[in-house]
């Protein structure tokens, strides 16, 4: 008796047919990953920011299992910077040393945090310095006139070295009398 001849085409065309399309479903796979953009590093070459900044909030978390550095907590402070925020990862020691509303300069380059310089106080508990976490209530000390970035156009206080949302490095001012 001879083989029925739908089967005889169905199982010679089928198994090569379903090679085919998981091969082109692997090509299709690889040319979409090989397109993505990798998540990249804080380049090197970007400038070290020295800003005045405020900690606002502060957060510790466990990676996710597998994850890269796998064990480990990830520390994460957010500060507050004019009227931008910036939320870094820190390292252990730097974090337990942060307090929420401690005022200070926050160093750091793009998205890698390199330090935070707490504002000094004196005997009495006053801050030294231009740095102060909160407005004055006393009506008397007014604000510095706040200025504009040439780049971004956010408001500067005239007394910043750069701004606070883009972080470019802004152009002396002179103070009006």
């Amino acid at each position: 008796m001879p083989a029925n001849p739908a089967h005889f085409n169905l199982a010679y065309y089928a198994l090569p047919m379903a090679i085919g399309v998981t091969g082109l479903a692997c090509v299709i796979m690889l040319y979409h990953r090989s397109r993505q953009v990798a998540p990249s590093a804080p380049a090197l070459d970007a400038p070290v920011l020295s800003v005045p900044a405020k900690v606002t909030a502060k957060k510790n978390e466990m990676p996710l299992a597998g994850a890269a550095g796998g064990t480990g907590k990830i520390y994460r402070v957010t500060f507050q910077l004019g009227t931008a925020t910036k939320e870094l990862v820190v390292p252990e020691k730097d974090f337990k040393q942060l307090t929420e509303g401690m005022a200070g300069t926050l160093v750091f380059q793009e998205k890698r945090f390199l330090g935070f310089e707490p504002a000094k106080v004196d005997s009495v508990g006053e801050k030294v310095g231009s740095i102060v976490a909160e407005p004055s209530p006393s009506p008397a000390i007014a604000p510095k006139p706040a200025g504009f970035c040439p780049y971004c156009g956010s408001p500067v206080q005239t007394d910043f070295r750069f701004c606070p949302r883009c972080g470019k490095a802004q152009p002396e001012r002179t103070a009006i009398a």
